[in-house]
């Protein structure tokens, strides 16, 4: 007999001292008991106690969030989340994740060390990534699969911009003075700056806009009384999606 509709039913044609349970989705429970027939008279013995087959939960291999993010060259991207749990199987759950330069469009590469639900890359990327999440348990699943969602870090690009950077010439001991400093933009609309040197005035920011080509920076303050030297700054560029690059930059006194 078994329980499988609630309650104790015979099972047709279960008559053997054995028997093979059909594939089961719920946990059941089975008892027997023997019947013993002479001269058209049927003895039967007390069920057996009863045995139970234990069902573990269906496994489902979870979720991870999709909203993706958009990050600086070379920075540091944020944790990728658990959206759904990984769960069913006999509940001990193992996790692997991968990442992948085309979108998974052929196989990704595994990410050594990490195992947990979510996952947090490191700093320093460079290139715009995909990341994916595998799980399986201990018993019913041991091959992992694949939870549903892609994690994709865009890389926003660095603005790229070359400055003349050697010699700035202006009157020695002078008084106080203004001059430029040249700039070439290749790429990367720069949209800000601003200048910071050593020994000298800071300098104000102030905003440009260059698709690319040349331009200059003005304002750069030669304090009164300069004598001859060689003044070395950065230069800090920031562009439309909030990157920053610093670029050193010189100012020769002669």
């Amino acid at each position: 007999q078994t329980n499988a509709t609630g309650s104790y039913v015979t099972i047709p044609s279960a008559t053997g001292a054995t028997y093979q349970p059909p594939t089961l989705t719920a946990t059941t429970s089975y008892q027997r008991r023997t019947v013993s027939t002479l001269n058209g008279n049927a003895c039967n013995s007390a069920y057996t106690t009863a045995i139970a087959v234990t069902v573990d939960p269906n496994f489902t291999p979870g979720a991870i969030l999709t909203t993706g993010q958009s990050i600086c060259y070379n920075g540091d991207p944020s944790v990728i989340g658990n959206s759904t749990a990984s769960t069913g199987g006999d509940g001990t759950i193992t996790y692997k994740w991968e990442s992948s330069l085309d979108g998974f469009a052929t196989a990704g590469s595994v990410i050594d060390g990490a195992t947990s639900a979510s996952y947090n890359p490191p700093t320093g990327l460079t290139a715009t990534t995909s990341y994916r999440r595998y799980a399986h348990d201990g018993t019913c699943n041991t091959s992992f699969e694949v939870s549903t969602g892609t994690w994709l870090v865009t890389i926003n690009p660095l603005p790229t911009i070359t400055t003349d950077g050697i010699a700035v010439a202006v009157t020695y001991n002078a008084s106080e003075q203004t001059t430029t400093l040249a700039y070439t933009a290749t790429t990367n609309t720069p949209v800000s700056y601003s200048i910071d040197w050593t020994g000298m005035t800071d300098q104000n920011s102030t905003s440009i806009t260059v698709e690319s080509g040349s331009g200059s920076v003005t304002g750069i303050i030669i304090p009164a009384g300069t004598e001859a030297n060689t003044y070395n700054g950065t230069m800090t560029i920031v562009n439309g999606n909030g990157c920053t690059v610093i670029q050193a930059v010189t100012v020769t006194v002669n």
